[in-house]
């Protein structure tokens, strides 16, 4: 049996107390870092992102009623509410860009598409003149009847949108919790280390004071 001599033994006993009281300072930090790291993508990135696709799957909506607003009664009111939503439409579609792409591809791709459904109706809208131009009501019921995909198109595009962006939040919420019963779990685990620690140190505390017993006997004979 090999005997592992005293000092070898310090040194271990020491390398092993230095690791448990390092753990016990990086772990929780690393474990705070992370968890901070995802509520604030919550805050800047994933819940903006949420309300401007709420935002902008309205202002769809406001600016088809601008249009059969002002085709059925001409009042420029409408074509005012037509301006208006067109302008928060563009807004968030261009404020979505830099918050989606920080929410991973999925999410991301959900924005071009939305890009594209939107750019696609609003161009519809300029070609066929409907904000500028009083068409006979058999035509404008034509017109709307033709382009009504394309303004589906765009609801369901950012219908989807939102969808992939709570599922990018729902993720990232289980990551929380995650990180949260490891963090319990590796408490226990430190706990346990600690103790141990302990138990080495007053043992080593009892060699010494008993080494320093003898010591002391040995002077005095």
């Amino acid at each position: 049996m090999t005997v592992v001599p005293a000092r070898q033994t310090n040194w271990l006993i020491g390398a092993f107390i230095c690791t448990v009281l390092i753990l016990l300072v990086v772990v929780p930090l690393v474990v705070s870092h992370k968890t901070g790291a995802i509520l604030a993508d919550f805050s800047e990135h994933a819940d903006p992102a949420d309300r401007l696709a709420s935002r902008l799957q309205a202002g769809l909506s406001l600016e088809l009623s601008g249009i059969v607003g002002f085709q059925v009664t001409g009042e420029s009111r409408y074509l005012e509410l037509y301006k208006e939503q067109f302008e928060i439409v563009r807004s968030a579609v261009a404020e979505l860009a830099a918050k989606t792409s920080r929410l991973g591809p999925t999410v991301e791709s959900r924005y071009y598409d939305v890009l594209a459904a939107v750019e696609n109706w609003q161009r519809g809208v300029i070609e066929h003149q409907l904000t500028t131009t009083r068409l006979a009501p058999r035509r404008f019921q034509e017109v709307l009847l033709n382009e009504d995909h394309l303004f589906q198109h765009a609801q369901q595009a950012t219908a989807r949108l939102n969808a992939a962006i709570n599922t990018h939040r729902a993720d990232e919420r289980r990551r929380i919790g995650n990180l949260a019963r490891l963090l319990t779990i590796l408490s226990i685990v430190f706990a346990v280390l600690v103790l141990i620690a302990l138990w080495i140190v007053v043992k080593a505390v009892r060699r010494l004071d008993r080494a320093a017993s003898l010591l002391e006997t040995r002077a005095r004979q």
